[in-house]
């Protein structure tokens, strides 16, 4: 405009004033003070000039192109609450288990009354605002985890979706809709509980796809009078966002007791529930009424509440070594007679002493007992203890006998227990 306007004489000049006005408001815009700079910028960040307040009119007059949907209602996007269930309750929070979430959204679309700028154009088209044109458009929602996705959207995917269109507002006596949906948006495939752990987050995102319908119109010249005619079609605008919402946070327990009860050593002889990084270790993690020496207690192995694999706890063994009787939680046969301390505890023999009665023979001689494996604490299939009597009787058979190992004579007959082995053994 301003180009043609220089062609003449009087033009010219008048360009010029124009272009030492912008030139003025565009330095005092930049560099003078800040109440200046603030009248002289506009909408967008630039200065405003005098060229480019006529430039922006006469585009104005000659195209215009917006949205028919007001993106700017505040119930445009309405999120509720989500509904969190158990895909099967009888599992419960556990490894393996699937929580289904659903987030109903409701959307409401309404249409635009158009910009005063772009009325004069639109104005002949306003039957382009109906009912039909706003159900044409399309909201696509999806809920992921851990990562968002992108997701894509066309006009008229959701017709059917859309309440029937009611009348929300008139514009030059042309009615203007809105209608509604409420859509349940879920995770595909839930969350899937695939670790335990304390306060396990779960990121989750919401990710939205649009296409909204738009108009854009020009002025198109003709040779008849007026001399122009405006000249729209409608249009569609798409885009789509990701925003990730609040994260999810669940205590998810292991799916088996064994799991839940399993230690993991820290430090030495310092141990901990094994299922969460973030447990503190236990003062007693085997559960025998000892704290563990990392923890300024008796117990020099944490992990097992029998040591030595006795059969007889640890607090029990070091309770009756402080009492004064030889039990040691180190060792399954404290006094290598061949019975275990759990089988002298039962026989009721001296735990410290191989010989309880001092009769010269083995507490493990004297009675009919399962054989261990020392080493392991372990028992075989072979039992032992006690002696062999032949009867001669008329029929003369074999009987297996035991002695009491705590009476140096069991049976008060004035002959030791190891000479009444030694005389059935010899008995020519």
């Amino acid at each position: 405009m301003l180009t043609a306007l220089a062609l003449t004489g009087i033009g010219l000049i008048i360009v010029g004033i124009v272009s030492v006005i912008d030139l003025i408001l565009t330095l005092v815009c930049q560099y003078g003070n800040d109440r200046d700079q603030e009248r002289l910028t506009n909408s967008n960040g630039g200065c405003i000039t005098i060229s480019g307040a006529v430039t922006s009119s006469i585009a104005s007059l000659l195209y215009a192109y917006d949205v028919m949907i007001d993106a700017e209602r505040a119930d445009l996007v309405a999120v509720g609450l989500p509904a969190i269930d158990l895909a099967d309750p009888s599992q419960g929070y556990a490894v393996d288990s699937t929580l289904a979430v659903t987030l109903p959204v409701t959307t409401t679309i309404a249409n635009k009354i158009p910009e005063p700028r772009n009325r004069p154009l639109i104005l002949p088209y306003l039957w382009f605002f109906s009912r039909d044109t706003l159900r044409s458009t399309t909201f696509n929602y999806s809920l992921t985890t851990p990562i968002s996705e992108t997701l894509s959207a066309e006009r008229g995917e959701m017709r059917t979706a859309w309440a029937e269109p009611t009348i929300d507002d008139t514009f030059a006596g042309k009615s203007l809709y809105a209608t509604s949906t409420v859509t349940n948006v879920g995770i595909d495939g839930g969350l899937t509980f695939d670790q335990p752990g304390i306060n396990h987050k779960f990121d989750v995102h919401m990710n939205l796809a649009y296409a909204l319908p738009a108009f854009e119109c020009w002025l198109m010249p003709i040779p008849l009078p007026p001399g122009y005619v405006p000249v729209c079609r409608k249009d569609a605008i798409t885009g789509d966002s990701s925003n990730p919402l609040d994260a999810f946070y669940y205590d998810i327990l292991p799916n088996s007791l064994d799991g839940f009860m399993t230690v993991t050593e820290r430090q030495t002889n310092q141990f901990a529930l094994a299922w969460d990084a973030n447990f503190a270790p236990l003062a007693d993690a085997d559960g025998d009424g000892l704290i563990s020496t990392a923890n300024g207690g008796l117990d020099v192995d944490d992990s097992s509440w029998d040591s030595d694999g006795d059969g007889l706890s640890d607090a029990f063994e070091i309770e009756q070594r402080a009492a004064g009787r030889a039990y040691n939680p180190s060792q399954c046969d404290t006094d290598g007679d061949g019975l275990t301390d759990a089988q002298e505890a039962y026989f009721g023999t001296n735990p410290g002493r191989a010989d309880t009665d001092n009769d010269g023979l083995l507490d493990s001689e004297e009675v009919w007992h399962q054989v261990y494996d020392t080493s392991t604490c372990q028992p075989t299939d072979e039992w032992r203890g006690g002696w062999e009597i032949t009867i001669n009787d008329a029929t003369p058979f074999t009987i297996r006998v035991t002695s009491d190992p705590l009476r140096a004579d069991s049976d008060g007959d004035g002959i030791s227990d190891l000479a009444e082995k030694q005389l059935a053994e010899n008995s020519d």
